[in-house]
């Protein structure tokens, strides 16, 4: 079952089932575009995670890097590692 959630200039949210990891968003194709998407998305999980406090922050930031850990491809493991590293350094400014 495939849900459409939302559809704002020209980005479309698809829901499959219930799970929220089963959501797909539509990204642009331009490069420029997608770097500032990214930098959003880092802001926004720095600004989350201040918003928690030390004690849940914290366990979210190991969780994270436990799914890491979890996953298959080296090279996925490699920049998911990257993004964490900068996200879990912006939390502690």
């Amino acid at each position: 079952m495939v849900t459409q959630v939302a559809d704002a200039a020209d980005t479309t949210i698809e829901q499959r089932g219930n799970a929220m990891g089963n959501v797909e968003f539509s990204t642009d194709k331009d490069a420029a575009v997608l770097a500032q998407e990214l930098n959003c998305m880092k802001s926004m999980v720095t600004l989350i995670l201040k918003a928690m406090g030390q004690a849940d922050a914290g366990k979210v930031i190991m969780k994270m890097e436990k799914y890491i850990t979890e996953l298959e491809d080296p090279a996925q493991a490699e920049v998911f590692s990257n993004t964490i590293k900068q996200i879990t350094f912006a939390y502690r400014q």
